[in-house]
């Protein structure tokens, strides 16, 4: 009856085993089939989806070239004016008049 019941778990031991690499051998083949799908279907999901990535990407380039532009003009434009705003100062400074050197005559 011993030799019985060990021969049984041998079998059992061996259907377990066997069950179990066959699983694993699906999953594997699951897993290669999910690979290869994505493989095989990326450029044409590429294909399809990179006019709105290129136009996305486009449209961000174009609006912060024109914010930077923006900014450049407006730098121009401050520092014109304080250029012209020097230059009337400057102009101010100069229709003073003439600079005369008074000395100090001593009283008698």
């Amino acid at each position: 009856m011993l030799v019985n019941r060990v021969e049984v778990g041998e079998y059992a031991l061996l259907f377990f085993n066997h069950y179990h690499f066959i699983t694993l051998i699906i999953l594997n083949m699951k897993i290669l089939l999910i690979i290869l799908i994505i493989f095989f279907l990326t450029p044409y999901l590429l294909r399809w989806i990179s006019p709105w990535l290129m136009k996305y990407f486009f449209t961000n380039m174009q609006k912060k070239v024109e914010r930077q532009q923006q900014q450049y003009q407006t730098q121009k434009q401050k520092q014109a004016q304080e250029h012209a705003q020097s230059q009337k100062r400057q102009e101010a400074k100069d229709n003073l008049g003439e600079y005369i050197d008074f000395e100090d005559i001593p009283d008698k």
